[in-house]
């Protein structure tokens, strides 16, 4: 099959997404009862593994393959297929920035989920944006914390404890810990 200028290929009334790497070039589709299976002819390199949809006229997109592209045009974001899919608190901090760092954020989460998958990318994105909205999305903070929650091995470690400093307060004043001179 041949895919269209958005890496989509179509199969039976369905458009697949090979993604933008593919984009007007030949694919090859291994179309199964349960998947589709997109790869290069070339190379044998997989671009992406769908579900096989019957019935007629859908778009299945994974939105591991669809991110990058929101990455190049982030104005595409609040059209975008793969927008409701997103958890809300993610969907209205994305939609809150502008646009460089919607951009920068939308590279980011595309890293991940090609690295981790699209469910632990987005709870990455969770506890990043919990732990701090105005740090924004940085692949090389996403990326590992994605691949841990995959992993099952991330536990969030909350705040952080601060150091006793009591003992330098009393060095440094000359009192004990009842506030009397020594």
């Amino acid at each position: 099959r041949t895919a269209d200028k958005y890496g989509l290929v179509d199969i039976d009334s369905n458009r697949y997404l090979a993604g933008p790497d593919s984009a007007r070039s030949r694919v090859l589709a291994a179309i199964r009862w349960d998947t589709v299976t997109l790869t290069s002819p070339a190379t044998g390199e997989l671009f992406a593994e769908h579900p096989r949809q019957y019935g007629r006229s859908r778009n299945v997109e994974d939105p591991a393959l669809v991110l990058p592209r929101l990455a190049v045009k982030p104005r595409a974001w609040r059209e975008s297929s793969i927008r409701p899919d997103v958890p809300d608190d993610i969907r209205a901090w994305l939609d809150s920035m502008d646009e460089k760092t919607l951009r920068e954020s939308l590279k980011a989460i595309g890293d991940a989920c090609r690295a981790a998958g699209f469910d632990p990318a987005m709870q990455a994105c969770g506890e990043i944006l919990r732990s701090n909205r105005d740090m924004g999305l940085h692949a090389d903070s996403l990326t590992p914390i994605a691949l841990r929650m995959r992993d099952g091995e991330w536990e969030y470690p909350g705040g952080i404890e601060e150091p006793d400093l009591s003992g330098y307060d009393r060095f440094i004043t000359g009192t004990d810990d009842g506030g009397e001179e020594r």
